[in-house]
């Protein structure tokens, strides 16, 4: 993928990789919080990292920069240098998140500052999807305390995004979930 491809937002993955991922996950958060060894997260990472296609949208390679990350390797993309043209709302906001966790974990980029109140005046008045909105925000707010280095704001911000995404069925969860377990592995 390159800056200038076209971005898919969606993650079409086998019935074999999702379950590969969720494995991965669970034992990223089972390292995380002390439960589990870390290097059978790193495994499972890695396992999981052959199963995935090339990234070809700003999710797929979020989640590609989350296991570099846990892997310590370099990612099998290159960041855009914002959200793909003429998406609805909601996905560009996805991708606004996306892009700042990127680019703060890949060069320290600090363009996650101010994100959810800039996310918060660009939304929509109506929206089929308020419900995720709350999700959204939070996931913003917890990239933007990362950059700021509050990890205690960052973990609780990541922890009600998480709940509220995963009441909602929120489409970009395991997104979200990749960016939270990455961003506390290396302090696991």
């Amino acid at each position: 993928m390159t800056p200038h491809d076209p971005i898919k937002n969606d993650l079409d993955l086998s019935a074999d990789v999702q379950v590969a991922q969720m494995v991965a996950l669970d034992a990223l958060f089972d390292a995380n919080r002390g439960q589990g060894p870390a290097a059978r997260a790193i495994d499972l990472a890695r396992e999981l990292r052959e199963l995935l296609p090339l990234p070809a949208s700003v999710e797929m390679l979020t989640i590609d920069i989350a296991l570099a990350h846990i892997l310590e390797g370099e990612p099998r993309g290159v960041l855009p240098e914002g959200p793909s043209p003429n998406l609805p709302w909601f996905d560009h906001a996805v991708e606004e998140v996306c892009l700042a966790w990127g680019y703060w974990v890949a060069h320290q980029d600090r363009r996650a500052v101010g994100l959810s109140e800039r996310l918060q005046r660009s939304a929509p008045t109506q929206d089929n999807g308020a419900l995720s909105l709350p999700a959204i925000y939070d996931w913003a707010r917890a990239v933007e305390a990362l950059v700021h280095g509050n990890l205690d704001e960052c973990r609780r911000y990541f922890d009600r995004a998480s709940e509220l995404s995963a009441q909602v069925a929120l489409e970009t969860h395991e997104t979200l979930l990749w960016t939270y377990g990455a961003t506390f592995f290396s302090l696991a």
